[in-house]
């Protein structure tokens, strides 16, 4: 699972960070940043995307009841995966995120309209 966001500031309040960066299979270089003691990874950002960083919600301190506006690597899925009507899917990384921020503040806005909290 992944959150991404724009426009991010990052502080990492404990321990220490280490990273390797990959080629995509699209030939993008994406940089993975994990715990140098467990493993976990908790950053991943492409090298031509500073603005977006993507965020393990798992290694959240709270955590966050968000319902998904997208799936992406759809291409890759087990068979028992069932992606829900009315979210945006893409078979690899998108060449932007632009079409699941503007998803993500769409269900926002109506959640803000219809006085419901969370995603």
């Amino acid at each position: 699972m992944a959150l991404w966001i724009r426009h991010h500031s990052k502080d990492v309040l404990e321990g220490e960070l280490r990273s390797w960066t990959r080629k995509t299979p699209a030939g993008r270089q994406l940089v993975c940043e994990f715990c140098c003691r467990c493993g976990t990874r908790v950053f991943h950002q492409m090298s031509d995307q500073s603005e977006i960083l993507s965020i393990k919600p798992g290694t959240l301190d709270t955590p966050l009841d968000l319902e998904p506006v997208a799936h992406i690597w759809t291409s890759s899925a087990k068979s028992w995966v069932q992606v829900p009507a009315g979210v945006l899917s893409y078979r690899e990384t998108p060449p932007t995120f632009d079409e699941i921020f503007g998803a993500w503040q769409a269900r926002k806005r109506r959640s803000v309209r219809s006085g419901s909290e969370g995603a």
